[in-house]
């Protein structure tokens, strides 16, 4: 079986060493492709002298979470890889990760599976990631089954199987951060695929410090807007225009951290508007 696991770095001198080194021990056989976005620190310098098997794409600037991994994606359906596997670079796999997971990706059993996902686990390692148990919304229970199914999955770490890059595309482009995993299980899930939790192997996202700025806040209200609008099955004009009223109405409400902030609702109004070209050719080639 053949697993591309694709890492996309952006001052990631922090956790790479860890990161990389998880990946590559306890059995895994693959290829790991580190894509940078633009690093200002050591990772890069990192990568090439600790990890020479390791192949790099250097890009002089931040391409975003779903365009740099579409770079990865196209090389994996080029080369027939049987699955790729998304691996934020905060992050690392927990011992006897691939013994858990290799029978699952081999067996005809779950072929129906188009996304699959380890349990992610905070920096503690001892409780579930905020966003992980935010999309799982309790479907854990279910110890006794070594596949969970789920509505949404966490694109941290993230498995996705041939068949199904190949029939939604890979990732959205019109996402630049935050949101792209979302609509990716949306639409694997209108293709029939199934998404799945392998529920005894692990990995840990260590990301729990991290607060809410207003800069992350402004990449979500976006993100938000591209799912509502391709979320909605009419079309495109209406469902763009639903998503301007909505956040019409956003200019008015408070934000839960920061009060009234009626600048970013009109800078999101403003992006929206400018980028309606890419977002239509979105809406209608990645459905």
């Amino acid at each position: 079986m053949k697993i591309l696991a694709i890492i996309v770095t952006y001052n990631s001198e922090k956790w790479i060493d860890k990161n990389i080194n998880s990946i590559i021990q306890h059995g895994f056989t693959g290829d790991v492709l580190v894509i940078d976005n633009g690093s200002q620190d050591t990772t890069l310098e990192l990568v090439r002298n600790k990890f020479p098997k390791v192949r790099v794409i250097e890009s002089d600037e931040n391409l975003g979470f779903a365009r740099a991994n579409n770079l990865g994606f196209e090389i994996a359906k080029k080369e027939l890889y049987d699955y790729v596997f998304l691996v934020n670079h905060d992050g690392w796999l927990l011992p006897g990760f691939w013994s858990q997971v290799l029978p699952i990706l081999s067996s005809t059993q779950y072929h129906e599976y188009g996304l699959l996902s380890p349990v992610h686990l905070d920096a503690t390692e001892k409780k579930l990631d905020y966003g992980f148990e935010k999309y799982v919304k309790g479907g854990l229970r279910e110890k006794s089954k070594d596949v969970v199914e789920t509505d949404l999955l966490n694109g941290a770490f993230l498995f996705i199987s041939h068949k199904c890059l190949t029939t939604v595309k890979g990732f959205d482009p019109a996402f630049f951060f935050y949101g792209e995993d979302i609509d990716l299980c949306h639409r694997a899930k209108r293709k029939g695929y199934k998404l799945g939790v392998i529920s005894n192997a692990k990995v840990v996202h260590d990301r729990q410090e991290r607060e809410m700025t207003k800069d992350r806040l402004k990449h979500h209200l976006y993100a938000n807007a591209l799912i509502q609008i391709k979320s909605d099955e009419g079309a495109f004009v209406k469902s763009f225009a639903k998503a301007i009223l909505s956040n019409v109405y956003l200019l008015f409400i408070k934000n839960t951290l920061f009060g009234y902030i009626p600048e970013l609702y009109v800078q999101n109004l403003v992006r929206l508007i400018m980028n309606s070209n890419q977002i239509k050719n979105s809406y209608n080639n990645y459905k």
